[in-house]
């Protein structure tokens, strides 16, 4: 019984921060980016399908920089190519700038939630994202909605 209670204590010290952050993320903090995938000339795969993580992997750079993961159970959407200016699309080069932009805007509602910036976690945690594939140049594009693969941080 004592094994038992010690066990709870210390799943319940590694877990509530994890949940008492999600209180503060709600869907109205998270940003919305799209990602324009576009293929590379480069040793890696830009686009594949992963058995064992069920769905579609899309590489956004050669650097290895963006790496997202289309599930299976997700549903893509084909839209004209005419609302692709509909989109403010990123590239690879622009994620480091994104993340920082979305701490300094949530600093103080961090520091007023947590009493400090919380520690480091994931981007699936922060944004929501797409990857826009361009099928067609005259007629249509693709958006998918994505995770964040090879999240070092809480997702």
């Amino acid at each position: 019984m004592n094994h038992t209670i010690k066990k709870n204590l210390i799943i319940s010290f590694f877990i509530f921060p994890f949940l008492s952050f999600s209180q503060y993320m709600d869907d109205s903090k998270r940003d919305t980016l799209y990602f324009l995938f576009e293929k590379e000339k480069c040793k890696r795969k830009m686009k594949f399908y992963n058995k064992r993580e069920k769905g579609i992997v899309f590489n956004i750079s050669c650097e290895g920089k963006g790496t997202f993961l289309f599930s299976n159970s997700s549903k893509a959407d084909t839209l004209s190519i005419e609302k692709l200016i509909n989109y403010k699309t990123f590239h690879s080069k622009d994620i480091d700038s994104l993340v920082t932009n979305w701490y300094k805007r949530h600093k103080p509602g961090l520091i007023a939630y947590y009493g400090k910036v919380y520690p480091p976690h994931g981007k699936n945690v922060i944004f929501v994202t797409y990857v826009i594939e361009i099928v067609d140049e005259q007629d249509c594009f693709v958006i998918y909605p994505v995770k964040w693969r090879n999240e070092g941080a809480i997702d």
